[in-house]
This record gives structure tokens, C-alpha cells and sequence, in this order.
């Protein structure tokens, strides 16, 4: 994705402005498997991907997360807020020494515990990491995944709550 000045104003952390003068692309450290296509034309590789295209790049990285952020995104509500606050306060921990990409990765984890994508067959993601034996990621290969908190004890505690301060 091209930035433009006239899409965005990035601000340095300083509160100083960038300046424009170069094009800016974020190249993803797994942008070779997400853009393997194998023997396919691209015409056809992108017709197969239509969804995963429109994914954000955060989102598609969810793939590559340890798994050990399963039991995070299992956990009730309380429990996965409180991880999520740790991961995000590490992260901030990084931004502010100026290492931006291992914050980057922070935030994409903490993110990670309530939105995600998975492969239909685990199968894949064993063969791409374990075996690096790379095949074209299709839409029918992944399933988008979101954490459904509703009916969860601090869920219904905090609606009530919340239906109590609108009543008074």
C-alpha cells in the first residue's frame, strides 16, 4: 500500500512531523508466503484471494503468532483483557526505547487475542513453518475468527452495570 500526503499525516513520536518525499511501504516479514502463488498467473492467484487481500497486514500475521495465544483467546473475558493490557504495556515498552517492529509485534499479538485467522486444515500452517514447504494461501484455506464474549460473566456483569447508569 502507497502512502500519500494526502491520505495520512505521520507524526514522529516527538510530535514532529515527517516529510514527504518517498513512497512508503510496509514490507512484511511473511510477505513471501502471503505472496507465494505457486504455478498460478496472478490474474488467477488474486482471483482466488479476494478476501485476503482486503485483510489488513496485522491481521494476516495473526497466522504466523505462537501458539500459546490459543489459550489467551479460550480464556474469559477478564482473564483475556488483562493478558491482552500486559502484551499491549510491553509493547509500549519497546516503542518508547524506539525498537518499533518488536513493538509492532507486541501490538499485533495483543490485537491478536480477540481477532485472528486461522487455516481450515492445521495441516498447512505445519507444513509453511515446520517444513517450509510453501503452497498458495486461498480464501478457502482460512477462516477469520473473533473472539465472542457475549454471555460471559464479567460480559453480563458489565451490561448490567452499564443498564443500571443509563436508568439513573
Amino acid at each position: 500500500m502507497l502512502i500519500s500526503k494526502q491520505q495520512i499525516e505521520l507524526i514522529e513520536p516527538n510530535d514532529e512531523t515527517f516529510e514527504f518525499g518517498y513512497n512508503l511501504r510496509y514490507k512484511s516479514r511473511y510477505d513471501f508466503i502471503f505472496s507465494y502463488r505457486g504455478k498460478d498467473h496472478k490474474k488467477e492467484f488474486l482471483a482466488k484471494r479476494t478476501n485476503f487481500e482486503k485483510y489488513p497486514i496485522f491481521l494476516k500475521h495473526t497466522f504466523m503468532h505462537p501458539e500459546g495465544i490459543n489459550k489467551v483467546r479460550n480464556a474469559d473475558f477478564g482473564n483475556a483483557f488483562f493478558i491482552f493490557d500486559d502484551i499491549k504495556v510491553e509493547g509500549n515498552l519497546y516503542y518508547e526505547d524506539k525498537e518499533y517492529y518488536t513493538a509492532l509485534d507486541f501490538y499485533e499479538q495483543a490485537y491478536s487475542c480477540f481477532q485472528w485467522l486461522e487455516f481450515v486444515d492445521p495441516k498447512k500452517k505445519d507444513d509453511i513453518i515446520n517444513k517450509f514447504d510453501l503452497s498458495p494461501i486461498y480464501d478457502t484455506d482460512i477462516v477469520r475468527k473473533e473472539k465472542d464474549y457475549k454471555g460471559d460473566e464479567c460480559e453480563v456483569d458489565t451490561s448490567i452495570l452499564t443498564t443500571l447508569i443509563d436508568i439513573l
